[in-house]
């Protein structure tokens, strides 16, 4: 098993993307750098037809799984029997049994030379990542499979067991669409389910965490299959475990599971994330609702930085216009109807580039993840970090925490575009009223 991230250089059939599952891609090089930069290339610029055909938008990045034959694993194995245990026989063995050992080991090694020549070829497997959705290439499947996320159902993640010495592991990410579609980066993704993942859950939380907070402040419980948060209590096992509020002492959230403390009980809960649909969201609410009432969190926070807690006043359409945009960037844009839309966000698209802007009630849990993984920017606001590959800036200005998110453009465009936009909104969020 092998398994690459990749990001774009310039996408293929399926038959040219098993021929293409060889090189070795790192992340942030172009494709046609690679060992096989003809093939590599095809896949980088089969993966943008594919998004433009299926309106997926800007392609962002490629993750390869290579599947090799049990037979080549076989003939690696019988080498490597005739090689070692094989040739210490040898060595030890009389002068009249050394020529019959060293037979069989010669035996075994041509046997497993055999089976890794006449082994299948390696196959490849492809996950790509749009702005607008994501799609899988198996090869022998007749079909991609997409996911747009104006289709998203929900994301399922499964854990490797852990023990007492080592925490459970991501061992799967399954992102399902409305419509039946479902993409699976198990295991022969390596290292880049990881990614993936973090990808995803930016989405999802995008996408979800708004309206989930929104059903929260409105009394109603927001469900995650079998898990429930409201208000009034933390349900989980399809409502057979409950823990009140009122009674909770803390809370300590893990990627896999959270842990409650709570008056009256002599052990903690643990309740398991793995197959809970939109867990991500499900960690931010709980912690949205911890700190809202005042109960303990432990832990570091969720890799996600959540894109709401609660709307603004007015400022959260008031922050740039259309024409402050345009000028920024050198072309007309529009406003245009987007997730997350409805006063909490403004998004402007034109000319290739898509920006969204949200403002929100600062909150701690807002901020932390823009500290971490984050780099600083003066001059703007409290304080400003730019996250995500340049592609988001996260200010501190006023009352209200600001996120501008920008698709689009080169990585080296970024920059120019948000830093000045920032300083706009922040410079208008720290006006005093009647001003």
């Amino acid at each position: 098993m092998n398994a690459d991230f990749c990001v774009p250089g310039e996408w293929p059939s399926e038959r040219v993307l098993a021929r293409a599952g060889k090189g070795n891609v790192q992340q942030g090089r172009s494709l046609a750098a690679v060992n096989l930069p003809r093939e590599q290339w095809q896949v980088d610029a089969w993966a943008r037809d594919l998004g433009q055909a299926r309106e997926l938008g800007g392609y962002r990045r490629c993750c390869r799984a290579a599947r090799g034959s049990m037979r080549t694993g076989w003939g690696i194995f019988l080498i490597g029997l005739g090689l070692l245990p094989g040739l210490a026989f040898a060595g030890a063995a009389q002068a009249t049994a050394r020529a019959a050992v060293l037979g069989v080991a010669g035996a075994l090694v041509a046997l497993g030379a055999a089976a890794i020549k006449t082994a299948p070829r390696e196959k490849a497997d492809w996950i790509f990542l749009y702005d607008g959705g994501i799609a899988q290439v198996i090869e022998g499947d007749a079909a991609s499979r997409v996911v747009p996320w104006s289709l998203l159902g929900h994301v399922l993640k499964e854990y490797s067991g852990g023990s007492e010495d080592t925490d459970p592991s991501l061992a799967a990410v399954h992102v399902a669409g409305v419509d039946g579609t479902v993409i699976t980066a198990g295991k022969t993704y390596g290292a880049a389910v990881g990614q993936l993942e973090r990808d995803v859950d930016e989405v999802t939380v995008a996408m979800r965490l708004p309206a989930a907070i929104e059903r929260y402040d409105s009394g109603a419980p927001v469900l995650f299959g079998g898990l429930s948060v409201s208000q009034d209590e933390i349900a989980w096992a399809g409502g057979a475990e409950r823990a009140a509020w009122p009674g909770i002492r803390s809370v300590r959230v893990r990627p896999y599971q959270i842990e409650l403390n709570a008056s009256g009980w002599k052990t903690g809960q643990v309740i398991g994330l793995a197959g809970v649909p939109d867990s991500c969201v499900a960690i931010l609410l709980i912690q949205e609702a911890a700190a809202r009432l005042g109960v303990r969190q432990k832990g570091t926070p969720a890799a996600v930085a959540p894109p709401a807690a609660e709307h603004v006043t007015a400022a959260g359409t008031a922050g740039l216009s259309q024409a402050d945009v345009s000028e920024v960037l050198g072309w007309p844009v529009e406003t245009v109807a987007g997730p997350g839309t409805g006063g909490r966000v403004t998004r402007f698209r034109g000319g290739g580039a898509d920006l969204s802007l949200t403002i929100r009630k600062r909150h701690a849990a807002d901020w932390a993840v823009a500290r971490i993984f984050g780099r600083a920017v003066p001059g703007i606001g409290e304080e400003a970090r730019l996250l995500s590959g340049d592609r988001t800036l996260v200010v501190l200005a006023g009352p209200a925490t600001v996120r501008l998110d920008l698709h689009g453009l080169l990585r080296s465009a970024r920059a120019d575009v948000l830093i000045p936009l920032a300083r706009i909104v922040a410079a208008r969020l720290t006006v005093p009223p009647g001003q």
